[in-house]
């Protein structure tokens, strides 16, 4: 069975949504000031963060990692911005999607050409008759500055439904064209431009979408907790150029019972090639933590993994692996050698210390270290790793 993430979050009613806006001004000063290097966590969210908040982050070619949250509003919701410098500490925040009635827990952010950034969300901006209060997905774009970002025309999605996704999926094409997912009860759908595609996965639930391209192929892997070993579990797939056919992950449930994730599922394409997978193995509790490459027999065990909650994984442009875990009071990374068949030194760190629990991790690495981010319930912290090798 699945526990929902949804069941942790203060349930709130809004009221009538303030007109569209998107900003792009940085806000008068940061969250905190020059921290967040190797051993310090910093605050890098302001205001009503809930524990249900998925960071979504982008490194541009400067080095910098962007990274955009959900911040709640009394009827209202806004999408925040924070720069991390790539010493680690704070830089630029501001707003870039502000004063909408309904914005996602997990926004996500992909490249686009010439350098900048595409923030790819569904919701509705609560205004009667405007074509962004549709619930479908939409997108804003910034320069690789990250601090001016402008509200695109039209959809990503034909579905209306996008505002409702169980777990948003998002990449681009070769060409820089946004590829975009959202399960919802037993249906995932996609879209690469034009009409929609969905697939009937044949039982409900699917959840936790995250889409990657290895080369010309695009490819989505979700959770689910079907009534069946067949349809319980976590599973990838191949969307483009061609639908290929759905695969369970090995050893991802146990029968029926398993430990879907509460954040989007750890899905990479490695630089140099193969999709890469990280995931809990066991019920009730994680055992250990499995790293799979799609199409290889069985996964390899992450040492050190056992009790993990919530799994991220992050590449590095010379083909390294980073892998973060929580445990209820730790929160643990490994990296992967240049091949992601070998592991280094785990680093188990200390949460902040406003941290009684933690509820979701994410991760961001370079081949010299890794930017992590945390949830505590009550905003987003920071922490750069050094690699450790053995």
């Amino acid at each position: 069975m699945r526990t929902s993430r949804l069941l942790l979050a203060v349930v709130s009613t809004l009221g009538i949504a303030l007109p569209a806006l998107v900003a792009g001004t940085p806000a008068s000063g940061t969250p905190s000031a020059a921290r967040g290097g190797p051993g310090t966590w910093t605050k890098v969210t302001t205001g009503d963060v809930r524990n249900t908040a998925e960071p979504g982050l982008y490194r541009t070619a400067n080095g910098a990692l962007h990274l955009v949250y959900l911040r709640h509003h009394p009827s209202s919701e806004t999408l925040a911005y924070t720069t991390i410098r790539a010493n680690g500490s704070t830089g630029a925040t501001g707003v870039a999607v502000n004063g909408w009635a309904s914005l996602p827990e997990d926004p996500k952010l992909v490249g686009t050409p010439g350098g900048g950034m595409r923030l790819v969300f569904g919701g509705s901006d609560g205004v009667t008759a405007d074509p962004f209060n549709t619930g479908q997905m939409y997108s804003a774009t910034s320069s690789a500055a990250g601090t001016a970002w402008t509200l695109q025309p039209g959809a990503l999605t034909q579905s209306e439904y996008a505002m409702d996704s169980y777990g948003t999926g998002a990449t681009t094409l070769a060409d820089g064209t946004p590829v975009v997912s959202f399960p919802l009860n037993g249906v995932l759908t996609w879209n690469a431009g034009g009409a929609d595609s969905t697939y009937d996965f044949g039982a409900c639930c699917t959840y936790d979408s995250t889409l990657a391209r290895d080369g010309d192929e695009v490819w989505v892997s979700f959770a689910a907790n079907g009534d069946s070993p067949a349809r319980a579990g976590q599973f990838v797939k191949q969307l483009l150029p061609t639908v290929g056919p759905t695969t369970k992950v090995p050893r991802s449930s146990d029968g029926t019972d398993v430990l879907t994730p509460l954040q989007a599922t750890a899905f990479v394409a490695r630089p140099g090639g193969g999709l890469w997978t990280a995931y809990c193995i066991g019920y009730p509790t994680c055992d250990k933590v499995g790293l799979w490459r799609v199409g290889s027999a069985q996964p390899r065990s992450v040492p050190g993994s056992r009790g993990a909650r919530d799994i991220a994984i992050s590449t590095a442009p010379g083909g390294r692996l980073w892998i973060a875990w929580t445990t209820y009071h730790a929160v643990n990374v490994v990296s992967t050698g240049a091949t992601g068949t070998s592991f280094g030194t785990v680093r188990t760190i200390k949460p902040p210390r406003a941290a009684s629990s933690l509820y979701g991790v994410a991760i961001a690495g370079t081949d010299r270290s890794a930017d992590v981010v945390i949830n505590n319930g009550k905003a987003l912290y920071h922490q750069q790793v050094r690699l450790r090798t053995r």
